[in-house]
């Protein structure tokens, strides 16, 4: 996605980190603050909790969080 520049990591790339992982996605979530996505939109498609954190924002999609399988971040502007 050229136009929203972002990483992200894979649950499954690390499966010794899943517990790190889970706690990962549980902070974003009880911390994050929820945001409207695509920002500029009258009517946006998503409603996510993102949390900033040493220049970086981080966002997850919404699934519960035995089933959430990736962790994105974004440099903040």
């Amino acid at each position: 996605m050229p136009q929203w520049p972002h990483e992200y990591t894979v649950r499954r790339w690390r499966p010794e980190l899943d517990h790190q992982f889970a706690a990962m996605v549980a902070f974003i979530r009880a911390e994050g603050v929820v945001k409207p996505w695509p920002r500029d939109a009258q009517i946006p498609r998503y409603h996510h909790s993102y949390l900033a954190l040493d220049g970086w924002e981080y966002w997850t999609m919404g699934e519960p969080v035995a089933a959430t399988i990736l962790i994105n971040r974004a440099r903040v502007e």
